[in-house]
């Protein structure tokens, strides 16, 4: 393809993502900002439409035809510089806004996150060449534990790579420990000790990652090859997913949010640690495991049986939400039920996509959400005392 015509996809495709940015930003107004102010509204934006703009690359990946990585980051080049154009004629002397305003956007220290999205623009040719890629050699042997075990040659079937043999019995006493594990660690740590936010995510983090990598080693489980399975739906699915836990989140009482460094602690913290771990726990071990489970019984051959698969997947991740959440004293009655149709939503959005994405950007981006709106006042983010 000759450099003219890269340009020009290149444009292109930089259109639709200021077209579909522009239809965010007017939604995010409407629906956001009334519950959650300027601010805030706009720092969750910034979230969203990073979700939307790798989604659109990795949609376009393919027809913009770049093939070496100079290509890829000029395309990344390419886009930033028109959008800092597009921000600034739009932003100054259409809206009529200050240049202190405008700037206010891409500083940390004033709660702008705008420079983490121009980040995301710049790499998402790339990010989205590297998942296309692999998307599409990715191998599966016919007759494998691959596609044997896992259903990776079972058209609509779940990708989920192993390199063991499974057992019913096993994955099933793996979901009980699952539920064992998220109960006790909640319990004793926030019920018994009764550890501030922040500390007792040291123990949760240590005890939640060590279990998980147990669980991948005598499940032989390839997570990292799940996870690359369905990207592009699985983003969109997040988004979807993602809007409606966060509008739960902003329908709660706001209490202070931190602010500069503080602020930026609690978000790698509190949002994304946190999340990226309670989706792991209440979300995708639980599902893994029981679609093995009915993998290993011949269930998911079938339409129907996934169907039955999905079904007791879902229940399974819902009993570890309930079992995990009930450790915390705040949630010892009615108020686990919160929770528990939370967790389904982003869980109900794993198993239509089949892609483990959905729920873990679904659960960072309600994390997220949570520290902007304030954690001393959303359930979101126990322990509260």
């Amino acid at each position: 393809m000759t450099s003219q015509a890269l340009i020009t996809r290149s444009l292109i495709v930089w259109l639709v993502i200021i077209f579909l940015e522009f239809l965010h930003g007017f939604a995010r107004a409407i629906f956001l900002e009334p519950y959650v102010g300027d601010l805030r509204a706009r720092q969750i934006g910034v979230i969203i439409g990073s979700l939307l703009i790798l989604a659109i690359a990795f949609a376009f990946s393919r027809w913009i035809s770049a093939t070496s990585r100079k290509q890829l980051l000029a395309v990344g080049i390419l886009w930033v510089g028109l959008t800092l154009v597009f921000e600034i004629i739009f932003g100054r002397f259409v809206m009529e806004l200050s240049w202190e305003r405008l700037l206010s956007d891409y500083n940390p220290l004033q709660g702008g996150f705008l420079a983490l999205g121009i980040i995301v623009l710049l790499l998402s040719p790339l990010a989205a060449a590297k998942l296309r890629r692999i998307k599409e050699h990715d191998p599966s042997p016919p007759g494998s534990d691959l596609a044997r075990w896992a259903g990776a040659s079972s058209g609509g079937n779940m990708y989920i790579p192993t390199h063991r043999r499974i057992s019913f019995v096993g994955q099933v006493g793996w979901l009980l420990a699952t539920l064992t594990v998220g109960f006790t660690v909640s319990a004793f740590f926030a019920g018994v000790l009764r550890l501030p936010r922040n500390l007792f995510l040291l123990p949760y983090s240590l005890v939640a990652i060590g279990f998980l990598q147990a669980y991948l080693h005598f499940s032989g489980v390839d997570l990292s090859a799940h996870y690359r399975k369905n990207p592009i739906i699985g983003i969109l699915a997040a988004t979807l997913a993602g809007i409606l836990v966060v509008m739960n989140v902003v329908s709660q009482p706001a209490s202070p949010a931190p602010d500069g460094l503080d602020l930026f602690f609690a978000l790698l913290w509190a949002g994304i640690v946190y999340g990226l771990l309670d989706a792991l726990l209440l979300s995708v071990i639980p599902v893994i495991a029981m679609w093995l489970a009915f993998t290993h019984k011949g269930l998911t051959r079938t339409q129907s049986g996934r169907l039955i698969a999905a079904v007791l997947a879902l229940a399974a991740s819902l009993a570890v939400t309930a079992a995990y959440h009930l450790g915390y004293p705040e949630f010892r009655g009615p108020q686990v039920i919160g929770p528990v149709i939370g967790n389904g939503i982003l869980t109900i959005a794993y198993l239509l996509t089949r892609s483990p994405l959905a729920p873990t950007l679904g659960h960072i981006a309600m994390h997220v959400a949570a520290v902007l709106h304030g954690m001393e006042t959303t359930l979101q983010l126990p322990p509260h005392y």
